[in-house]
């Protein structure tokens, strides 16, 4: 399914001309099961990992996650603030 997801993604950038390569993609929610903290197995990881091979900058928002540690990954949180105020677009 992450792979379906990032199909998607990318089949919406392309509706309004825009590349995944360079554009930004906010993922809200990445744990596993909710209210917890618990990343493994999340398909999240996944879909922010084939996000980056394909050239988006990935940011995501988490209450709780503060960081995601995966050597596949260099996605850095948003404040929850910046994510609702329509600074993720571009």
């Amino acid at each position: 399914m992450p792979l379906f997801v990032v199909d998607k993604v990318q089949a919406g950038l392309n509706s309004h001309a825009k590349p995944v390569m360079s554009s930004s993609v906010h993922i809200l929610g990445v744990c596993y099961n909710q209210d917890i903290d618990d990343v493994r197995e999340s398909p999240a990881l996944d879909i922010m990992d084939l996000l980056e091979k394909r050239g988006a900058k990935v940011s995501y928002s988490d209450s709780h996650v503060p960081s995601v540690s995966s050597m596949d990954i260099s996605v850095r949180p948003k404040t929850s603030q910046a994510a609702w105020s329509g600074q993720i677009a571009s």
